[in-house]
């Protein structure tokens, strides 16, 4: 995760352009006054997780899993803790 974090940093500090967060379309529907306050804060909450797969030494992204039956995703951020997202 830290290394997601790091890349999304650098590529935001690359660009000089202004950078809407929380989604695009959110901000102006809200701008707009088609959705309330409330609303606009809800939907900040289920934006998608983004994580990015490393490279050569763990083949892929170590902190997710996927299930055999490809119902559930398995999130490990560290080896403690394991949270069970449900697709």
């Amino acid at each position: 995760m830290l290394q997601c974090t790091i890349k999304e940093a650098y590529s935001l500090v690359k660009k000089p352009k202004n950078i809407i967060f929380y989604g695009k379309s959110n901000f102006i529907r809200r701008c707009k006054g088609l959705i309330s306050r409330d609303e606009y804060l809800n939907n900040k909450k289920y934006l998608p997780l983004n994580c990015i797969g490393s490279g050569k030494p763990y083949k892929g992204n170590r902190f997710f899993e996927l299930t055999s039956d490809l119902d559930k995703v398995i999130f490990k951020p560290n080896r403690k803790t394991k949270i069970i997202l449900n697709i």
